[in-house]
């Protein structure tokens, strides 16, 4: 099995992140990829696409990111890349509970993190599942037309013909 992960980690740089979370051991089976600050934007998509996972993590808990979404997770389901997110609020609703696109965790869950990389690794069919969803969910909710005309109704509900 020849499996990626794609970890664009703001809190750490390479390996770091992934000593953090448990996952460089010299048994390790799980191949890594990640980007530095200098990759060109048009290039991410081809790392997401070619990755098995994505993976988006906080350390601890922030009390603002509870609600917001973290950009690169629209990224992924673009991608039809599934992800593991150690995080709340906001973020972890969208992959976990409305597009199903992932499995979530506690932010800081060192060993529920990597248990949850390694499910979807080990059942690569549930992470294409979980991709499609993904990118499912984002055509039928997220399509810039129909976000377009949802705030064009906020703006003026009762349009004067």
């Amino acid at each position: 099995q020849n499996s990626t992960i794609f970890a664009p980690a703001p809190e750490f740089s390479g390996d770091a992140y992934f000593k953090y979370y448990g996952l460089v051991e010299s048994d390790n089976p799980i191949g890594k990829e990640y980007i530095s600050s200098t990759t060109q934007f048009a290039e991410i998509a081809n790392f997401i696409k070619a990755a098995d996972i994505g993976v988006a993590s906080l350390k601890k808990e922030l009390a603002l990111l509870k609600y917001v979404y973290a950009s690169k997770i629209f990224d992924y389901m673009a991608c039809g890349t599934p992800m593991v997110v150690a995080m709340s609020g906001a973020s972890a609703d969208l992959v976990c509970r409305d597009a199903k696109f992932g499995l979530c965790v506690e932010p800081g869950d060192k060993e529920n993190f990597k248990k949850a990389i390694l499910e979807i690794y080990n059942n690569p069919k549930k992470g294409v599942e979980m991709g499609k969803k993904g990118t499912d969910y984002l055509k039928k909710n997220l399509d810039k037309e129909r976000l377009s005309e949802d705030y064009l109704r906020v703006l003026y509900p009762n349009p004067v013909t």
